[in-house]
């Protein structure tokens, strides 16, 4: 069952990642008319299109799955926070 649950993340992942690329390519190209329609884009247009094209941090650093975790499970460490303790006492 795992491994059917990390196939389906990773195909959704895949779709992510294309739509995004896509949009990046977009984005590039009609900077890349405007320039040689002989348009003159300003410092911060050209900066903004930059920003818009590259990919963010959070997705670069998105965590990896890893193949013992697909096959048995991430396993989930809870650490009893002090209200838990509290909670148990009469």
């Amino acid at each position: 069952m795992s491994l059917s649950v990390h196939l389906v993340y990773q195909k959704h992942s895949m779709r992510q990642e294309k739509g995004r690329v896509t949009g990046q390519i977009s984005i590039l190209e009609d900077g890349v008319t405007q320039l040689r329609s002989g348009e003159h884009l300003s410092r911060e247009e050209l900066q903004r299109l930059k920003k818009l094209a590259m990919p963010s941090l959070e997705q670069e650093e998105k965590e990896e799955i890893t193949w013992k975790e697909a096959l048995l499970g991430k396993k989930d460490i809870r650490i009893p926070s002090r209200t838990d303790d509290d909670s148990a006492k009469p």
